[in-house]
């Protein structure tokens, strides 16, 4: 499937979604039966660890459809991004997708620049202020966020750069009223 094609089939997961007119067939212990022979993923979704925001629930899919990494804030470690890369390398997915959502945690700790005892999580609201300005809304900080993480993957992994069939955008999910907004 090529990223087009990916993208559209998100889209169309969302609106069922959205819809409620999910296709809860794909999530049966019968579709994960028949992943036991390999995966073959449609898209990368880089998305936040919030438990309210579950990729698969939200793009409607099913077992071994998308190859999920979650991290608070979306922050992208060497680890996620050698995820990232197999999956494009070895799975053969030529989309990936940064989420992210209002009323995150780790970007209102970023904007209001909390204080904090742990180095990880003070490592963790520092690799998100760079995008923050004055009078930025969280909303706005994530959304620019989302932007920055889709533009630095690609910066920082000479492997995906050079798949000239890649796609990455991000997207931006609001809690409240189960709107996916495009980026």
């Amino acid at each position: 499937m090529d990223a087009r094609q990916a993208l559209q089939r998100l889209k169309d997961g969302h609106s069922r979604f959205f819809g409620d007119t999910r296709e809860t067939a794909k999530r049966s212990v019968g579709q994960a039966r028949l992943t036991a022979g390999g995966q073959k993923p449609f898209a990368v979704i880089v998305s936040c660890s919030d438990s309210r925001i579950p990729p698969e629930l939200l793009f409607d899919a099913g077992f071994g459809e998308l190859f999920v990494i979650r991290t608070a804030g979306n922050v992208v470690s060497d680890y996620d991004l050698a995820s990232i890369e197999y999956a494009v390398t070895t799975l053969g997915v030529r989309l990936i997708v940064v989420k992210g959502h209002s009323s995150c945690g780790a970007i209102t700790a970023a904007v209001e620049d909390s204080p904090t005892d742990s180095v990880h999580l003070t490592s963790l609201i520092k690799a998100i202020q760079p995008v923050v300005r004055d009078h930025m809304s969280i909303d706005a900080v994530t959304i620019a966020h989302t932007k920055d993480v889709a533009r630095a993957i690609i910066e920082r992994s000479t492997i995906l750069g050079q798949v000239t069939d890649l796609m990455i955008t991000s997207c931006f999910y609001r809690i409240d009223t189960g709107e996916m907004v495009w980026g």
